[in-house]
């Protein structure tokens, strides 16, 4: 239920010491199940070494995207401040005689409209900025790597399980069988 044809999208399954398609009739090649289990731990690896790369940029990348957020969090609270004053001044202005009623519930509306909208792309804002969790991440890779390493030493259940709480789906495409002439266990 972790490997999939590329060509057909059904599910592969693996019997005796080969993983095919299931689906009568479907291009794709079947492989020995090992010569897949090897590339996915390959791949996997892979992956790993080049995360801790991935984690330094894109951590500082986040950060300097939290800055300028909390930056114009900073702008849009000093305008809902300036809207609010502006409010109060309003209630003043018509307290004084100076306002009129009907001025005043005009002026009021639209500052209020404008309250709205600022208070809303503050709340929008204050959602956008990204908490990172690299340490935490950071603390998972020599734990996947252990895991990947001493792969080959677990039982089927467990490859298993380990590679379906790693990976979501996995794409499977082989369109030249094995023969005399091809015997590539892994092409």
């Amino acid at each position: 239920s972790l490997v999939y044809c590329s060509s057909c999208g059904y599910a592969m399954v693996k019997t005796a010491e080969y993983i095919k398609c299931i689906r009568y009739g479907c291009k794709t090649s079947s492989a020995y199940m090992e010569a897949v289990e090897k590339k996915i731990i390959e791949e996997l690896k892979i992956e790993l070494a080049n995360f801790n790369y991935f984690l330094d940029n894109y951590s500082e990348e986040i950060k300097q995207k939290n800055k300028i957020k909390e930056d114009e969090i900073k702008i849009l609270t000093k305008e809902i401040n300036k809207k609010n004053k502006m409010i109060d001044k309003a209630c003043e202005m018509l307290e004084l005689g100076i306002y009129s009623k009907e001025k005043y519930v005009s002026r009021v509306n639209i500052l209020e409209s404008d309250l709205n909208v600022l208070k809303s792309n503050l709340e929008a804002l204050k959602n956008s900025i990204v908490i990172c969790e690299d340490k935490r991440i950071r603390k998972a890779i020599p734990i996947l790597e252990k895991v990947l390493d001493e792969y080959w030493n677990f039982n089927v259940k467990e490859k298993n399980d380990i590679l379906k709480s790693i990976i979501e789906k996995i794409e499977y495409t082989k369109t030249i069988r094995n023969s005399k002439w091809n015997s590539s266990k892994d092409d």
